[in-house]
């Protein structure tokens, strides 16, 4: 008997410990089909504290024809990526439970912000089955803040508390960049990610900054999922066709369609990202 406990309770040590370790912990049990390797392209995914001044951040916001969170230092703009791995888990258990996601606000908001976090809430729950309720004693939840400045969420559910970085300087102008975020938060990437985008744009590297061209990078099939949807040009996920443009007025995105001129949206969500919510969330909407 004392035999058992003593080996149960080396293996809760051994298992607390790999937990700790993060990279360590044994993944035998993750369908490695669904796991997004990012071992090797170092530190610089994970970003850093956004330097810029608030100045600055309104600045850029008034002048830029991009997103705000298309001007962070995080993984492609506005991602950040757990540093306690470095395998972004695309998998259910990366999902919230029923599709419902408790938040707080704890971030410094005036009235009008309020109402657009609301009007993003809202957007969701008038086209998907996905819920943002107001946490009460839940494990797993969003915190809604305003301390930094840029506009950036982790991809998916990661347990415990997760900040979801809304500056109201910039972010909270409309509604459709908090619904990218929030989105991001769902588990979702940009759309021009997504493994066959070079059939339907074409990314002008030259014209990148030399910093940014990895948040250009596409994934695999093996590595992320369409849902079976076309390529959307007015998904509120995608890029400008300026972002991260080194060049004021050159694009670093052109879609091969001529009739297609801009890219992307911060209106709200497209019927093609209601569809692949409702899919990821199996929804019957």
């Amino acid at each position: 008997m004392e035999k058992s406990q003593s080996k149960s309770s080396l293996f809760l040590i051994l298992v607390i410990w790999g937990i700790s370790l993060g990279d360590s912990m044994p993944l035998e049990n993750v369908d490695s089909q669904k796991v997004l390797n990012l071992t090797n392209r170092s530190n610089t995914v994970f970003g850093n504290p956004e330097q810029k001044t608030k100045e600055v951040f309104v600045e850029a916001y008034h002048q830029a024809t991009q997103s705000p969170g298309e001007m962070g230092d995080y993984f492609q703009g506005d991602m950040i990526l757990p540093t306690e791995t470095r395998n972004g888990v695309l998998h259910p258990d990366y999902r919230w439970p029923g599709g419902v996601v408790p938040y707080v606000i704890e971030g410094l908001y005036h009235e009008n912000e309020l109402g657009n976090l609301k009007g993003a809430f809202y957007e969701y729950h008038n086209k998907t089955c996905v819920r943002f309720i107001e946490r009460t004693t839940q494990r797993d939840y969003i915190s809604i803040v305003s301390y930094t400045n840029g506009c950036f969420a982790k991809v998916g559910r990661w347990g415990g508390r997760q900040e979801v970085h809304l500056n109201s300087t910039g972010c909270l102008q409309d509604i459709g960049t908090p619904v990218h975020e929030l989105m991001h938060a769902l588990g979702f990437w940009h759309e021009q990610s997504r493994p066959d985008r070079d059939l339907y744009v074409r990314v002008i590297t030259e014209h990148i900054k030399t910093d940014r061209v990895d948040n250009f990078r596409k994934y695999s099939f093996e590595e992320v999922t369409t849902f079976g949807e076309k390529y959307d040009y007015f998904s509120v996920m995608h890029y400008s066709s300026d972002a991260f443009s080194k060049y004021k007025g050159l694009p670093t995105i052109v879609a091969w369609d001529p009739n297609i001129t801009s890219l992307g949206q911060r209106t709200g969500l497209s019927p093609t990202d209601v569809r692949k919510i409702n899919a990821m969330y199996n929804c019957r909407v």
